[in-house]
């Protein structure tokens, strides 16, 4: 199980909510990088589920019509 925890980014944002979708998505990335990388090394797919706590950041992820 990989876990991962909100993080400073280096962008400079208007609300807490962008830094914490920006922090998401960053945690995504390595997650998917890392996810190929096994799959490479044992040749089998493997599962990627991303968990949040943050309820507006679910809805905000579930509403959205498409990922920008």
């Amino acid at each position: 199980m990989l876990t991962y925890v909100n993080k400073n980014v280096r962008r400079i944002v208007r609300s807490i909510m962008v830094g914490k979708a920006y922090a998401f998505a960053d945690a995504f990335d390595a997650a998917y990088i890392l996810k190929h990388d096994l799959e490479s090394v044992y040749g089998q797919p493997l599962q990627l589920a991303m968990l949040t706590d943050s309820k507006q950041m679910f809805d905000d992820i579930i509403t959205a019509s498409h990922t920008t």
